[in-house]
């Protein structure tokens, strides 16, 4: 049977990172990999102007990965090799031959309200690195149902893939879900913001270090 592998603690990703002090504290305080967000018309989307603190981002000695949503491969591509970005996540409906299309590992996002069957999730497996669960925008805004979601994830239900936890996570919550659902990480951008796009440095060394324990 696949199994996930091994990971002594979670792996934690902080997302939407858009200025370079925000990636410089989240590294000190024992983030796993930085999200850089392309995705338009979001609070959070790295913009043209941003390219310098792109550049700086990626002085860093952590793992970039860049976050996008049906948008063509040829530009994502592009944007890896210029950047460099480690990984890609793919939060649209990008099709499995999308997903053979990019030039970096994959993270393909699917819903935590409704996971992929075996057989819906068997056409990406050859083209993805890890699976990332998230709720979907319309549920975010309401307390969402974590009954739905199997205990613990078990990598056989999705292909042997790491599972990253996503969506409604914030310092109070995450050690909860880490114990309950045993996912290989967790992915968190607005629960440690003060405002969208910008991050709260108590709240990121609270997160980091409640999913570590967790």
């Amino acid at each position: 049977m696949p199994s996930s592998p091994q990971h002594p603690t979670p792996w934690v990703k902080l997302c939407g990172i858009t200025t370079a002090s925000d990636a410089e504290h989240a590294l000190n305080a024992g983030a796993d990999a930085l999200g850089l967000i392309f995705v338009p018309n979001t609070p959070r989307t790295i913009r043209q102007t941003s390219l310098q603190t792109l550049t700086d981002v990626c002085k860093f000695k952590i793992p970039l990965i860049g976050v996008f949503c049906n948008q063509p491969p040829e530009l994502i591509n592009e944007l890896a090799k210029l950047l460099p970005l480690h990984s890609v996540q793919l939060h649209g409906t990008e099709t499995p031959e999308m997903c053979a299309a990019i030039e970096r590992p994959v993270i393909k996002v699917f819903s935590l309200a409704a996971p992929p069957t075996e057989a819906e999730l068997a056409p990406y497996l050859p083209y993805i690195d890890k699976i990332l669960l998230d709720w979907p925008k319309d549920q975010r805004e309401h307390p969402v149902s974590w009954e739905a979601v199997p205990q613990p994830l078990q990598p056989h239900h999705f292909g042997g893939k790491p599972i990253i936890l996503a969506g409604k996570l914030t310092p109070q919550t995450v050690a909860h879900c880490v114990a309950t659902y045993h996912p290989y990480g967790v992915d968190v951008a607005s629960g440690v913001e003060s405002s969208a796009g910008v991050k709260d440095p108590a709240k990121v060394e609270a997160f980091i270090q409640a999913a570590k324990k967790g």
